[in-house]
């Protein structure tokens, strides 16, 4: 299972879904796209205090902004919506409910 946990200050993700086998799983190809494409942006917009990254694991954390949190936002509605798609295989932990009100 791919556990992601998102805070105000940035998020961790780890763990494989372990849908299908190395190279064909789409719910870890959808979670890492993801991750890595609001990484990406926070780079070039936002204070990357921390990030680490290996096979499974992904660790980020920023200086809380208003552009920071519309990253996040929109990293917690992506993997809520393939959390829904494939609920057995991806859980969300939100640690602020800040940015991340329903």
């Amino acid at each position: 299972m791919v556990k992601v946990e998102l805070s105000n200050k940035g998020f961790v993700i780890y763990g494989h879904a372990e849908y299908d086998k190395l190279g064909y799983d789409i719910v870890c190809s959808a979670i890492s796209a993801l991750a890595q494409t609001i990484f990406l942006s926070m780079k070039e917009s936002c204070n990357v205090i921390n990030a680490s990254k290996t096979r499974g694991f992904m660790y980020v954390e920023v200086d809380e902004s208003d552009y920071s949190n519309l990253l996040l936002r929109t990293l917690y509605l992506g993997v809520r919506e393939v959390e829904r798609a494939y609920p057995s295989y991806v859980r969300i932990n939100k640690i602020d409910e800040v940015v991340y009100n329903e």
